[in-house]
Protein backbone atom coordinates (compact mmCIF):
# COMPACT_ATOMS: atom_id res chain seq x y z
CA UNK A 1 0.00 0.00 0.00
CA UNK A 2 1.15 3.55 -0.62
CA UNK A 3 1.63 6.14 2.09
CA UNK A 4 0.76 9.80 1.68
CA UNK A 5 3.50 12.13 2.87
CA UNK A 6 3.26 15.74 3.96
CA UNK A 7 5.65 18.35 2.57
CA UNK A 8 7.52 18.36 5.89
CA UNK A 9 7.97 14.59 5.70
CA UNK A 10 9.16 14.84 2.09
CA UNK A 11 11.81 17.37 3.05
CA UNK A 12 13.31 14.79 5.41
CA UNK A 13 13.18 11.94 2.85
CA UNK A 14 15.45 11.10 -0.04
CA UNK A 15 13.51 10.65 -3.26
CA UNK A 16 14.01 11.03 -6.97
CA UNK A 17 11.74 12.57 -9.52
CA UNK A 18 11.84 12.09 -13.27
CA UNK A 19 9.85 13.95 -15.88
CA UNK A 20 8.82 13.03 -19.42
CA UNK A 21 7.54 15.88 -21.57
CA UNK A 22 5.90 16.02 -24.99
CA UNK A 23 5.96 19.32 -26.86
CA UNK A 24 4.19 20.42 -30.04
CA UNK A 25 5.93 23.42 -31.66
CA UNK A 26 3.55 23.51 -34.63
CA UNK A 27 0.02 23.98 -33.17
CA UNK A 28 -0.85 26.32 -36.05
CA UNK A 29 -0.78 23.33 -38.45
CA UNK A 30 -3.81 21.69 -36.85
CA UNK A 31 -7.52 22.36 -37.34
CA UNK A 32 -8.25 22.66 -33.64
CA UNK A 33 -6.63 22.61 -30.23
CA UNK A 34 -7.63 18.99 -29.61
CA UNK A 35 -5.53 17.81 -32.58
CA UNK A 36 -2.57 19.89 -31.41
CA UNK A 37 -2.86 18.47 -27.88
CA UNK A 38 -3.13 14.93 -29.28
CA UNK A 39 0.21 15.38 -31.02
CA UNK A 40 1.83 16.68 -27.83
CA UNK A 41 0.39 13.65 -26.04
CA UNK A 42 1.92 11.36 -28.69
CA UNK A 43 5.27 13.01 -28.01
CA UNK A 44 4.81 12.43 -24.26
CA UNK A 45 4.28 8.72 -24.76
CA UNK A 46 7.21 8.60 -27.19
CA UNK A 47 9.39 10.17 -24.46
CA UNK A 48 8.25 7.50 -22.01
CA UNK A 49 8.85 4.73 -24.56
CA UNK A 50 12.33 6.04 -25.39
CA UNK A 51 13.56 5.80 -21.83
CA UNK A 52 11.60 8.29 -19.75
CA UNK A 53 13.11 11.37 -18.13
CA UNK A 54 13.36 13.11 -21.49
CA UNK A 55 11.65 15.59 -23.81
CA UNK A 56 10.31 14.74 -27.28
CA UNK A 57 9.52 17.66 -29.56
CA UNK A 58 7.18 17.69 -32.55
CA UNK A 59 8.35 20.28 -35.06
CA UNK A 60 8.32 20.83 -38.83
CA UNK A 61 11.09 18.25 -39.34
CA UNK A 62 9.33 15.58 -37.29
CA UNK A 63 5.96 16.31 -38.93
CA UNK A 64 7.36 14.92 -42.19
CA UNK A 65 8.12 11.56 -40.55
CA UNK A 66 4.78 11.41 -38.72
CA UNK A 67 2.77 12.40 -41.77
CA UNK A 68 0.76 15.09 -39.98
Amino acid sequence: SSKSLTVAELLNENFSLTVSIGVNLTPHRFRNIEEAITVADRMLYLAKTNGRDRIEIYDDKRSESFGS
